[in-house]
């Protein structure tokens, strides 16, 4: 069961079709778990779809139809999707095995620190990484100068007395410090937005900053 949810603008955003890549596709992957997030941006469409109904009428100009259809025609076709993944021990949601598959040892991991490491998404509007922590290690304490939201996939984690689990988001922004712990068990693997910088508290953590890509 899923505890923590999507803050309502980033639904709204998503809805509108106005969320950058990276936000989208952690929107859209958290859309697959939570059912009650799904329903809230149907309303949120729903809305908005009654909305552009209640828009006066604009005449269009002359030759409008024919330009968008010449456009149309001259579009190169949509390359064919890949097939879906195969059932594996870890189900992904499909938003990200469209990106990377569902097989994650074939992926460029770059390790930074002891069970720590992470895979960066090819993201055009956005930075996003996969993070994969291993039980009782730690992301190293920081601060942000801007919002992070970072999705669990799988295992769980805790930052402070709170529990992340599958499907569970935590939303952050700069006024948030914090060093989340992987539980026992398994290793957590997240999916994190992140807008800004991270602030390390410790000196040598601050290496970590470049290996991110920051």
């Amino acid at each position: 069961m899923i505890h923590h949810h999507l803050p309502e603008d980033r639904l709204a955003a998503y809805a509108a079709g106005s969320a950058g890549e990276a936000d989208a596709l952690l929107v859209a992957s958290h859309l697959v778990l939570c059912p009650d997030c799904r329903r809230r941006v149907a309303e949120y469409e729903a809305l908005g779809g009654v909305m552009l109904e209640e828009l006066p009428d604009e005449a269009l100009a002359d030759g409008s139809l024919a330009q968008t259809l010449s456009r149309l025609a001259e579009m190169a076709p949509e390359p064919p999707r890949p097939p879906p993944p195969a059932p594996g021990p870890l189900l992904l949601p499909r938003p990200i095995c469209n990106l990377v598959g569902q097989d994650m040892s074939r992926l460029a991991w770059r390790g930074a620190g002891p069970g720590f490491r992470f895979h960066r998404l090819p993201m055009a509007g956005g930075r996003a990484w996969l993070l994969q922590v291993a039980p009782g290690r730690g992301v190293p304490h920081h601060g942000h100068d801007g919002e992070e939201m970072v999705m669990v996939l799988a295992g769980s984690y805790r930052d402070g007395a709170v529990r992340y689990a599958r499907g569970d988001v935590q939303a952050v922004g700069p006024e948030t410090r914090h060093q989340p712990v992987a539980e026992p068990g398994q290793d957590c693997l997240c999916l994190a937005v992140i807008e800004g910088r991270l602030k390390f508290s410790n000196p040598l953590s601050r290496i970590f900053g470049p290996l991110l890509g920051f």
